[in-house]
């Protein structure tokens, strides 16, 4: 595979922790937008629409640098079905980049299963 020795090493390394906000759920896509407008309810609504979906509530939250945007649908998705769809709704390319190495992984075992698309309510380095 062309991630090579990424998943030769079995490990992987968070640079930053922060306190929790949201957890991994099949039924949950979660958005990191850094913009000062987030994606309208209209063009979320506009994609799930084309899949057949209904989502069940959407949620913004301000932070520091745009929003944070969480979608609950009514059924669950593959990983990486999760990933493209929050890639598609324009959510940060470097955190669903990470996201989809997470969702890939043959190393990403159970105990981190929570965590492997989450959003942080604060950071620290």
């Amino acid at each position: 595979m062309f991630w090579g020795g990424y998943f030769k090493q079995e490990r992987l390394s968070f640079s930053r922790f922060g306190k929790m906000k949201e957890f991994s759920d099949p039924r949950k896509i979660m958005l990191d937008i850094d913009r000062p407008e987030p994606i309208s309810t209209w063009e979320i609504n506009r994609v799930f629409h084309i899949l057949g979906i209904c989502p069940e509530s959407i949620r913004y939250d301000r932070t520091r640098h745009g929003w944070h945007v969480v979608i609950m649908l009514p059924v669950a998705l593959e990983k990486t079905a999760i990933v493209a769809l929050q890639a598609i709704l324009g959510s940060d390319p470097r955190r669903e980049t990470l996201n989809l190495f997470r969702a890939l992984s043959t190393v990403w075992d159970t105990f981190r299963e929570e965590r492997w698309n989450i959003l942080f309510q604060y950071k620290q380095i």
